[in-house]
């Protein structure tokens, strides 16, 4: 997993960079007289300004990326992303999916499928048989890799734009209490909700697809011997 974050650090970069447009266009619609005004003075002052506008949003992105990697919980990744509390890891309903797969006959499953269907199971030990029967062994399948991956970087990316979004409200409404000033307007907020709404689906989409993925290259990888 660890090089898959690795190989994920400049397009998640660029994800969350998405998030200074709906900021820079509401800082210039809201104060757009103001850095006019300062342009116009052609000062070191104005152009120190206007340097901190522009950089401080990209500044903000990368410091919390590194935040999000190193203290937001993966739990709370998870369930931002697949929209639920409890279990929300994929794995968890890994019968449910791999039954609306049509790549997948049921009537021809190995035991090592066939473990994580029994009746009573809990969604944990459900997540916990997949992924050691059948994730583990296909996980550098190209196929599941790269599905892995794609999953991993959306959600990741949807952590940190929900992470940006409050910091943003957060100095949004000290900014409004301190200096009666505003910040984003109701479009940049509606932005970026609908990005992470974009961006979430898109991980819960990838997720599954790595779960029936990695059981229809496991039956694939067994029934031609290369899973022992």
């Amino acid at each position: 997993m660890g090089d898959l974050k690795k190989e994920n650090g400049k397009p998640l970069m660029g994800l969350l960079l998405v998030t200074v447009a709906p900021i820079y266009l509401s800082v210039a619609f809201l104060h757009w007289e103001w850095l006019v005004a300062t342009a116009s003075g052609w000062t070191l002052e104005a152009w120190g300004q206007l340097a901190a506008v522009g950089v401080t949003p990209l500044l903000c992105v990368t410091v919390l990326l590194s935040l999000m990697s190193g203290f937001v919980r993966t739990s709370w990744k998870e369930r931002l992303v697949h929209f639920r509390w409890r279990d929300p890891l994929p794995g968890c309903r890994s019968d449910l999916l791999l039954a609306c797969d049509h790549r997948i006959d049921m009537t021809t499953l190995p035991p090592e499928v066939s473990a994580f269907q029994e009746e009573g199971l809990g969604p944990r030990e459900r997540n916990s048989r997949w992924y050691s029967n059948v994730y583990l062994p296909v996980r550098e399948v190209p196929a599941v890799r790269n599905t892995h991956r794609k999953y991993l970087l959306h959600r990741d990316a949807a952590a940190g734009v929900f992470t940006t979004t409050v910091a943003v409200l957060f100095a949004d409404v000290i900014a409004m209490l301190v200096w009666d000033v505003r910040i984003m307007t109701g479009i940049g907020y509606l932005s970026l909700v609908l990005y992470l709404l974009l961006l979430a689906v898109t991980a819960n989409e990838a997720g599954k697809r790595m779960v029936t993925g990695s059981i229809a290259n496991f039956l694939n990888y067994e029934h031609s011997g290369g899973v022992e």
